[in-house]
């Protein structure tokens, strides 16, 4: 369980209303209106995960208190890459905190960020693509996919990473991408990742390997390919 204050709950708030006269209209109102129902609600209090408040509480420093499915992966990464090259982040979300949260550790290299749901056009020194990521996006100038979380772009970018022989990181989604097959169906979850693993053995190259790892604070697998 997360707990949080009081002092806090009034300190945060307030950073909250800065956040949403800065980027609330921005947002479809549908979506503006989930994020004002979700606010430090009980899927908070629960430390459950979803990705359109994890920005919220990244971009107004609560996740700094709190461990945290970002806090996580980016430990892990750095522990198993060396972030000071060019990235691309695939599904960033529509603010992109976990790409700034890399980017605030490198020391040199850049970090991009490509998902059709961004309602930035500037971000700190993030370079931005508001477009979807498929098997034949250009990635020549990137050395290290990432993705937390990219749901439908998680097989274009594992046979991405693999045709052009760059190292991927991977936090799953916990949905399936199935045609016809509720993407939320637990019975289905198993096959779905087992079906990724086969994409993974028929496209890898010869001079690679990947790992499926169970990371503390990551409540998915981390999927990665690194060379042999």
């Amino acid at each position: 369980m997360r707990h949080i204050s009081p002092e806090s709950i009034d300190k945060y708030s307030k950073r909250f209303e800065l956040y949403m006269k800065k980027y609330g209209l921005l947002y479809e109102e549908r979506e503006r209106e989930f994020i004002k129902a979700n606010f430090l609600n009980s899927y908070f209090a629960e430390g459950i995960d979803i990705d359109i408040m994890n920005q919220v509480y990244e971009t107004i420093g609560l996740f700094d208190n709190y461990p945290n499915l970002y806090k996580a992966n980016l430990k892990y990464l750095m522990e198993c890459y060396d972030i000071n090259t060019d990235i691309l982040e695939v599904g960033g979300g529509y603010v992109p905190a976990f790409a700034k949260k890399m980017n605030d550790e490198q020391k040199s290299g850049s970090v991009s960020v490509m998902d059709p749901s961004l309602i930035v056009s500037s971000y700190g020194n993030l370079k931005l693509y508001r477009e979807n990521f498929t098997e034949m996006t250009d990635v020549s100038k990137f050395k290290l996919l990432v993705g937390i979380q990219p749901c439908d772009a998680t097989l274009p970018m594992i046979k991405s990473a693999n045709k052009n022989d760059l190292d991927m990181y991977m936090m799953l989604c916990g949905c399936t991408h199935f045609e016809d097959v509720d993407r939320y169906s637990y019975i289905t979850y198993g096959m779905w990742v087992n079906y990724i693993e086969e994409v993974m053995r028929d496209t890898l190259p010869a001079n690679r390997t990947y790992s499926f790892d169970d990371v503390d604070g990551a409540p998915y697998y981390v999927l990665r390919t690194f060379k042999k």
